[in-house]
């Protein structure tokens, strides 16, 4: 692929400019009265400096990739839709998964995870264990379907599908878990220790006591009485949805 067919196929793409799966913030520290020059000249035109660093990014990405990685990188986002898609449509059960960690919201959906794998995963990824060795935490979960916040959201508000069977929010920064079941009411919340304490106690501690069928269900018991006032989440800054 030339530069020129690049350039000209990441210009079409940028028409639209829309928020997409796996997007993250790009910072950049330049002088703020060059910025303002730039962004009045942009303005006049239609643009902006977001949507022209936008496009030079996909530039240089059609630059610096070979056909091989950009065909590579492109499946991966192909696939994540069309899992999102089956997922959607009813013919699988999944979980929605939220991480927040050192500011940055990553919203997953998952047709393996539950409540209890997710806490045992954080266990790991806490106590640092060799198979957990990552930087963050949504890495430790190895979730491939990447959802935009609108696309978590859109579920998040309204009525659980059938065939969503729960949605986790690990916010670690504020130390809670909020986790809404199918069939539940209202939201459950935790605090994130309680939640490893559990999870840590069932899989690692008592594991060999304990058939795996039933450590789920001796996890939700070791939880008991334990869920947050409504009054102390909402101290954390969260906006619990009933």
């Amino acid at each position: 692929m030339s530069a020129d067919y690049g350039a000209e196929k990441n210009r079409e793409e940028e028409k639209e400019y829309v928020s997409l799966p796996c997007d993250e913030k790009a910072y950049v520290y330049y002088n703020s009265v060059r910025l303002q020059a730039m962004e009045r000249r942009l303005k006049e035109s239609g643009s902006s400096i977001s949507k022209e660093l936008y496009w030079m990014l996909g530039e240089l990405y059609h630059q610096l990739l070979t056909q091989e990685e950009q065909d590579s990188a492109e499946k991966k986002i192909r696939e994540s839709r069309s899992t999102w898609n089956q997922l959607k449509d009813g013919s699988r059960e999944y979980t929605l998964i939220k991480i927040r960690e050192r500011g940055q919201e990553i919203f997953f959906a998952d047709d393996v995870e539950t409540f209890y794998s997710v806490s045992c995963r954080y266990c790991e990824y806490a106590r640092r264990y060799s198979s957990c060795q990552f930087d963050q935490f949504a890495e430790a979960l190895h979730c491939e379907c990447v959802l935009t916040p609108g696309e978590f959201e859109d579920l998040h508000d309204t009525l659980m599908p059938q065939n969503l069977l729960a949605i986790l929010q690990f916010e670690l920064d504020e130390g809670i878990v909020q986790v809404r079941e199918r069939g539940d009411c209202s939201w459950r919340s935790y605090k994130l220790e309680d939640v490893f304490e559990a999870a840590f106690s069932v899989e690692f501690v008592n594991r060999r006591y304990t058939e795996s069928d039933a450590r789920p269900a001796l996890f939700v018991r070791e939880l008991a009485g334990k869920e947050l006032p409504c009054k102390e989440a909402l101290s954390n800054g969260l906006n619990l949805k009933q």
